[in-house]
């Protein structure tokens, strides 16, 4: 059976350091939260009086340690308030992510935290945004974001890689301003990548470390999927595992499993009774014929004798320790790998992962050391450089990435992502082109860039090739166009007529207001600022100062928004209503005259008419019979009609009741005999009236006078109706 141990197994970088900070630290510390996720390395902590509190409050004495995880700004602003003497143990990959949503959140920009929403990790980097991130952990969690806001996303350092991915496609597809930094630590993408490469290579997978540890649950499930997988807290656990007849067995640890675990497990397989022919590692088992044997020492020593600085070769280990790594170019040269260039970085040296005739790959860094003769390597830098590779590639494929200009070259401007080669031709530096002398400007500059194909390149449709063989042409002109594009959109969208919105006044004309609102310059006419006529838009908006519009009118093809002031504000006739109810005296001039009444001026912009009806006690033919142009008149409110601007005046309201004049009996016995005289002179001239000649008629007509007895004489029907009128009105 063979045992194949992770290489990215065990403590990362950052849990390491915060380990060794609180063990170097005399007397014991303090550590807030849980320095690692590892119930056993806990205990063994406390022994060494290294202890946990979960909140400040709890805190009474000695010096504090901020662990791996990291923690808010507000608990940096508080443990400087109180004066409180603390280390820093925060990972600095962790500490980096802090940095980009300070500054984000500082720029406007809402923060997505892409992670687990109880992660301590997690939890710290809100505190970086005043606890305002929004943090997406699943699909569900993408309801609230808005399609039109301006979003940074950063990762939990230890999420989920393949979620990671997935969510995020989410979002961009949701959101069009959305800012991805990644940064999921590439140790815990390797880590997940071995995990996914072993499990599906193995019959079964042992999982090393707590399961309160968010990776090493992560680990867990990845194997899982694959194969048979167990979770070891410790030894004990080990003893429920059946792995007798199995070919291949796994082992990967999380970044908080300390080594002394995975040493022992391997040791206890290795020992183990029921296995005594386990192989510990990837080592080789078929045995080499002399002649292939001879064959490949023969060329390492062809090889080694024209070993040159900066290249890269295979070379065998002799031995390894505590120092670094010996190594063999075949035939009598030999090389060294110091234990700092042993490893990439957030990766452990450990000299126990290096037996005697591992072939392994570094490259030259030093020449010969005098009278040595030895060569000094680096496998580190090789590895380090395969995982920039992948790490930058990744950055490149995303639809946006930044980079800072190092120099202009004609017709354009170069820069370097990791071992990437970028090149942005004038034509796609902004939108317009940019002439060679002006390219300088932007050496030293940060460009918002997207990798584009070159005009030379035939298949415009296939997807860019990202290699570091080649130079990367980029561009920041698409990135801005399509900003351009969705700002636009976002902006019409924003604008709906009837809408209430606020804008500030940037111009005054004789004409109107010309007002800023959501970055877009809009006019208000003075028509539409206030309802008095000829106003002065002066006399109603100020320069400088903001008020809230109605849009009245959007064109997006004339690229014009018309907004209205006094449709927000109270009529005149509304304002006139409150000032002046039913009831109430008005006093003013009159401005017009009509045959049908007179308009009475009550203040600017407000009249009211005064019906013919109303002008006077006594009968008035016309208005102009009594009324002139500008006569001041006061009059009362006698119906107001605000729908339609109306107002009903009355002047004779407030005119005194005419009173009847009294006459004496001789004085009205008088008038009574003047006036029957006047009847009876009058009748007594009338005509007999005229017979008809028609005979039908005479026999139908019906007797035309009354034959009376008070000396009146005959009279017609129609001449004693109209006697009798006369005389009622008379008496």
């Amino acid at each position: 059976m063979k045992v194949i141990v992770a290489k990215n197994a065990g403590f990362c970088k950052g849990v390491q350091q915060a380990i060794d900070l609180a063990k170097s630290i005399k007397g014991g510390c303090v550590t807030l939260g849980k320095l690692i996720h590892n119930e056993n390395v806990i205990k063994e902590l406390e022994k060494q009086n290294i202890k946990a509190i979960n909140t400040l409050d709890e805190y009474t004495s000695g010096v504090l340690l901020i662990r791996s995880h990291g923690a808010g700004k507000d608990v940096y602003d508080e443990l400087e308030k109180r004066g409180i003497k603390y280390f820093d143990a925060t990972c600095p990959f962790v500490k980096k992510i802090h940095e980009i949503v300070h500054r984000n959140y500082n720029e406007g920009k809402k923060i997505i935290i892409i992670g687990d929403k109880n992660h301590p990790e997690v939890l710290g980097t809100n505190g970086w945004c005043d606890y305002s991130a929004i943090i997406v952990s699943n699909e569900e969690d993408l309801a609230s974001l808005n399609p039109n806001e301006s979003y940074c996303v950063v990762e939990q350092t230890t999420f989920d890689v393949k979620t990671y991915e997935k969510l995020l496609n989410l979002i961009k597809i949701k959101c069009n301003l959305v800012a991805n930094n990644p940064t999921i630590c590439y140790t815990t993408t390797r880590r997940q990548e071995e995990a996914e490469e072993i499990s599906k290579t193995c019959d079964l997978v042992l999982v090393l470390g707590s399961k309160t540890s968010s990776n090493t649950t992560k680990l867990y499930k990845i194997c899982k999927n694959n194969c048979p997988t167990y979770l070891i807290e410790s030894l004990a656990d080990l003893k429920s595992v059946e792995y007798k007849n199995l070919n291949f067995v796994g082992i990967v640890a999380g970044a908080s499993t300390p080594q002394e675990l995975i040493m022992e497990v391997k040791n206890t397989m290795s020992e183990s009774q029921e296995n005594k022919n386990v192989v510990v590692e990837d080592v080789k088992t078929e045995k080499q014929s002399f002649a292939d044997l001879y064959e490949s020492t023969k060329k390492k020593a062809e090889k080694a004798m024209s070993i040159k600085q900066g290249k890269e070769y295979k070379v065998e280990v002799i031995s390894a320790n505590a120092d670094g790594i010996s190594v063999s170019f075949g035939g009598k040269k030999d090389g060294f790998i110091p234990a700092a260039e042993a490893e990439a970085e957030g990766t452990e040296y450990d000299p126990n992962n290096y037996k005697q005739g591992d072939e392994i790959t570094a490259k030259v860094i030093e020449n010969p050391v005098p009278k040595s003769g030895i060569f000094y390597l680096s496998k580190k830098s090789l590895e380090q450089n395969a995982i920039d590779v992948e790490k930058y590639k990744a950055i490149l494929e995303q639809p946006m990435f930044k980079a800072v200009i190092d120099a202009a070259v004609p017709k354009g401007l170069t820069a370097k992502v990791g071992p990437y080669k970028i090149f942005i031709p004038s034509s796609q530096i902004k939108k317009g082109f940019v002439a060679d002398p002006d390219l300088q400007k932007y050496v030293g500059k940060e460009l918002r860039l997207r990798a584009i194909k070159s005009k030379k390149e035939d298949d415009q449709e296939s997807p860019v090739e990202i290699s570091v063989k080649k130079t990367i042409y980029a561009s920041q002109k698409v990135i801005l166009e399509e900003e351009a594009a969705a700002a636009d959109k976002a902006l019409w969208e924003f604008f709906e007529e009837g809408k209430v919105v606020s804008g500030k006044v940037v111009r005054i004309r004789d004409f109107g207001a010309f007002v800023k609102v959501n970055g877009f310059e809009c006019l208000a006419h003075k028509s539409n600022l206030s309802y008095k006529k000829d106003v002065n838009p002066a006399d109603v908006v100020e320069e400088g100062k903001t008020y809230d519009f109605m849009v009245l009118s959007v064109d997006k093809e004339k690229r014009q928004v018309s907004l209205g002031y006094k449709q927000l504000q109270k009529s005149l006739y509304e304002e006139a209503f409150e000032k002046y109810p039913v009831g109430s005296t008005i006093t003013g001039p009159i401005k017009s005259i009509t045959n049908y009444g007179v308009y009475v001026l009550i203040e600017d912009g407000v009249d009211g008419l005064v019906p013919v009806s109303e002008i006077s006690r006594k009968f008035v033919k016309t208005p102009a019979d009594v009324c002139k142009i500008d006569d001041v008149v006061t009059a009362q409110v006698i119906k107001f009609d605000v729908a339609k601007n109306k107002i009903t005046l009355s002047i004779k309201a407030l005119l005194p009741e005419e009173t009847a004049e009294e006459v004496s009996d001789e004085e009205y016995a008088a008038a009574k005999e003047k006036r029957s005289q006047r009847v009876s002179k009058k009748f007594d001239s009338q005509d007999a009236p005229k017979k008809k000649t028609s005979k039908k008629k005479e026999e139908a007509e019906e007797p035309q006078t009354w034959a009376t007895d008070n000396g009146l004489g005959s009279l017609s029907i129609g001449e004693m109706m109209k006697s009798l009128t006369e005389l009622d009105l008379n008496d």
